[in-house]
């Protein structure tokens, strides 16, 4: 089943806005931030835009530009933040503790390109992340979970 298919089946909610994201949005977000999202991110930007899967928010485009949800909103409010945030790293979500729920744009540490992963924590004096722990190989992997953890049946 593609990742299309499960999301449709799993009735996300669209949240903010019922619009989806365009290609140029999608190539012209790559090129400001100089990262290349993983297709299985870029098919859920481009037919659902945003929208939420039982208590999970997850940010993408096709929202209005001047809050959360919206990914570019989310990304420059992270990195004036916290100005050590790896460029790779774009956040995708946030979990119920306030870590934040990122994509991965390249490889990093141990960790292969378009893995999702938790920011545990920051270290609020220097900026720095700590503790990132692996969730899902993949987007359409974390979909499947968040699904399957909140008992919502595909």
């Amino acid at each position: 089943m593609s990742l299309l298919e499960i999301i449709k089946n799993i009735k996300l909610e669209k949240v903010f806005s019922n619009r989806t994201a365009s290609t140029y949005e999608i190539i012209k977000l790559e090129n400001d931030y100089s990262v290349r999202l993983p297709e299985d991110y870029k098919q859920f930007l481009l037919y659902f835009g945003c929208g939420r899967i039982g208590n999970t928010e997850i940010y993408g485009l096709g929202c209005p530009d001047n809050a959360i949800p919206n990914l570019r909103f989310v990304i420059e409010s992270v990195k004036k933040d916290n100005k050590s945030f790896p460029e790779m790293m774009i956040p995708i979500g946030k979990s119920f503790e306030g870590c934040f729920i990122c994509i991965l744009c390249a490889p990093y540490k141990n960790l292969a390109y378009g893995a999702i992963i938790e920011c545990k924590t920051l270290n609020e004096h220097d900026k720095i992340m700590k503790n990132e722990m692996l969730i899902a190989s993949s987007f359409e992997n974390y979909i499947k979970i968040i699904s399957a953890s909140q008992n919502i049946k595909e």
